[in-house]
């Protein structure tokens, strides 16, 4: 049997709510480029979806390769 996938969905309230200074948005960001660069995480192309000319849905995968955590946007 498969293991069990749990998704985790935040909604911007919930974002708001961690109450995160944009210091620590900064240091978290230096922190998150620090690691790709190191090859720790795993960022591919975004691939996207047009089902109308003026429409696009784009998933932005990534994947940290030391915890094994994934995210999407």
């Amino acid at each position: 049997m498969a293991e069990k996938i749990t998704f985790l969905y935040l909604s911007q309230d919930d974002v708001l709510k961690v109450g995160l200074t944009m210091a620590e948005v900064m240091d978290l960001c230096r922190e998150s480029f620090t690691q790709h660069s190191s090859g720790k995480v795993e960022n591919p192309p975004k691939p996207g979806v047009h089902p109308l000319p003026d429409a696009f849905i784009h998933a932005m995968p990534g994947m940290d390769l030391v915890s094994s955590y994934v995210a999407t946007i």
